[in-house]
């Protein structure tokens, strides 16, 4: 017997359930022998579930070599006290100016209804002026792209000007409320600088990867947890249980750099607006780059391109594994080994700027195969895909995070990337494994 969390798990038995039904079960096995007064941080607030570390705090940006390799490479959050006060933004952005303006009146914005972000609401859309008129009286937040009147009065934060940063960025966002927001516990598959204009904020974060095999993200294609962050229950997720978090409180004018992939959770007080300047993870530095800036001028973020403006990169947003599936089939309706592997290959959610294929890579392609290949006839269908049942779709997820997990290896520069010959790949006339191998997964 094996004690895992709470359970005691026989070796030597097979048993393939789904984890919301492996959960049940495990809970049923062991809550009397719990007594839920003894759990810190049962039914209260994240964050008071284990030890809250602090983040470094600097009185200035650091420069971009020294932050890549002491903080985007190293994974360590930081604050910045009065990174923002440089903007133009940060004393011009009263109701009035942002009103004024002719643009205001067309531009339009994202808008969230309720104060404690809920991902299954719809969106609602307002012109600026619009949302500028009600947002106080009514229970709403913006979270939107800086409005193109305004990309003018926010400098691009002064790491990421040089060394090849400036060709990865990827969007900026808005986020505007009277105070009172509450976000879910979630994490972005980019690396972000948030800077605070007006109000403040006070974030929980969890190290990523250190805690990935305890935060439960029961919605990993979109990167949020359904854990009630206002009542964490400790019986229903005993991975938060002892865990680290690290706590930082944000001031008007503050900037903080939030590393790719941590988990974060953040409620916001007061008037409240950020900015958040988001980026690909740069896997390699350019240190030339740094010492032949180009000169923009006032390095404000209208200056520089960001992916989302490329409407070609612009795909519908994926709500689990099927849909991650059938939109990498597309208009196929069969796909072989080498088809399936050509098409991970290309695969943008994988394959981004500096990530090479390896083998290890080839390995969870592989492994993704032969569970969807339910008759062993070596090819996979979208029939096959539609089929999925969850306890299909947790091996599934359990393998594409082992995927993610070499992907990140790159991203993050954390060991060795390379085993053997890593530009070798699987091909079909590789031995492909019979039903009784695919049940062994």
């Amino acid at each position: 017997l094996e004690y895992r969390g709470n359970c005691l798990v026989k070796h030597g038995m097979k048993l393939y359930l789904s984890f919301e039904l492996f959960s049940v079960l495990c809970l049923l096995t062991s809550q009397s022998d719990i007594d839920p007064a003894t759990l810190r941080g049962h039914l209260e607030p994240l964050g008071l579930q284990g030890p809250v570390l602090s983040v470094d705090e600097l009185s200035a940006f650091p420069d971009s070599k020294t932050f890549y390799n002491k903080y985007t490479r190293g994974s360590r959050p930081f604050l910045v006290k009065g990174g923002a006060k440089d903007s133009p933004g940060y004393s011009l952005w009263t109701d009035e100016y942002l009103m004024e303006r002719q643009e205001a009146g067309s531009e339009v914005v994202t808008v969230e209804s309720g104060k404690k972000e809920n991902r299954t609401e719809p969106s609602s859309y307002y012109t600026m002026k619009e949302f500028l008129e009600v947002y106080r009286a009514k229970n709403i937040y913006m979270v939107a792209a800086v409005p193109k009147y305004i990309m003018q009065d926010v400098l691009l934060p002064y790491p990421l000007r040089c060394g090849g940063y400036q060709s990865q960025l990827v969007d900026t966002v808005m986020w505007f409320s009277s105070g009172g927001t509450k976000s879910v516990l979630h994490q972005d598959d980019v690396d972000n600088i948030n800077c605070l204009f007006s109000g403040s904020k006070e974030l929980h974060f969890i190290e990523y990867p250190k805690y990935k095999k305890r935060v439960h993200m029961d919605h990993g294609v979109n990167g949020y947890s359904s854990v009630d962050t206002d009542r964490v229950d400790l019986l229903k997720y005993p991975g938060f249980k002892a865990i680290e978090f690290h706590f930082v409180r944000m001031e008007a004018g503050d900037c903080l750099y939030i590393p790719y992939k941590w988990y974060h959770q953040v409620r916001s007080y007061d008037r409240n607006i950020a900015v958040n300047v988001w980026w690909e993870p740069l896997v390699e530095f350019n240190e030339p780059d740094c010492a032949y800036p180009e000169d923009v001028g006032l390095p404000t973020i209208d200056k520089y391109w960001f992916q989302v403006l490329d409407k070609s990169n612009e795909t519908e947003p994926i709500s689990d594994l099927r849909d991650y599936f059938r939109d990498l089939m597309k208009e196929d309706i069969a796909m072989t080994y080498d088809e399936f592997l050509g098409k991970m290959q290309t695969n943008k959610d994988i394959m981004r700027k500096g990530i090479q294929w390896v083998r290890e890579m080839d390995e969870q392609v592989r492994k993704l195969f032969r569970v969807l290949d339910f008759n062993g006839d070596n090819i996979v269908t979208t029939s096959d895909i539609d089929e999925l049942d969850d306890e299909v779709e947790d091996r599934l997820s359990a393998i594409r995070d082992d995927l993610e997990d070499v992907v990140d290896s790159q991203k993050m520069n954390i060991g060795p990337n390379k085993t053997g010959d890593s530009s070798r790949s699987v091909h079909a006339d590789d031995e492909l494994p019979n039903s009784t191998e695919r049940d062994e997964l």
